[in-house]
């Protein structure tokens, strides 16, 4: 990357390069979390605030995400290592970094057709996984989504679909995921 930091523009497209961070090691499996390819800009960095990436992913069903620390995980990549294996996927977004980027892309045309234009189309107004997760007394938290349309977070039922969006933040030479 540049030696000025990163300073993409609302509506770029940008490709990030792989980056993974530990979320937690099983045995002789590891799972990290990801960054890389291609994301859409929709809000520049300021010296006030981050700047938001975010990466459309389609309508994921319930089925493919797992449970791993407590928060959802989809193996969007597998690795074999000499001494196990590495899952990795990208992260869920919490419900209000989800808000904030659809208020954002709601009220921007311009992002709804930067997004059509690289096929990562999208309603603002679909429903969404989210990392918040529905605590159970000593059981792992259950899936749940948000209903843009109706603005309520959901509990996940049977093999719901829903879209899966995920975030990257930057600021100067920070990239945050």
């Amino acid at each position: 990357m540049a030696t000025d930091g990163y300073n993409w523009k609302k509506g770029e497209t940008v490709y990030l390069p792989w980056k993974e961070k530990q979320i937690k090691s099983s045995g002789t499996t590891n799972y990290v979390s990801i960054v890389n390819s291609k994301y859409i800009c929709v809000r520049e960095a300021t010296s006030a605030r981050r700047g938001i990436l975010v990466k459309v992913m389609g309508k994921v069903p319930a089925h493919h995400i797992m449970m791993v620390g407590g928060m959802p995980f989809c193996k969007d990549d597998k690795s074999n290592l000499i001494d196990g294996k590495q899952y990795a996927g990208y992260r869920f977004p919490s419900l209000q970094e989800l808000k904030d980027v659809l208020e954002i892309i709601r009220w921007d045309s311009t992002l709804t057709s930067a997004f059509e234009a690289e096929q990562m189309p999208f309603s603002p107004d679909s429903s969404f996984w989210v990392r918040d997760t529905v605590s159970r007394l000593l059981l792992p938290g259950k899936l749940q989504y948000y209903d843009a349309g109706s603005d309520r977070l959901c509990k996940a039922v049977g093999d719901d679909m829903h879209v899966r969006l995920s975030m990257a933040y930057f600021y100067k030479d920070i990239l945050e995921w």
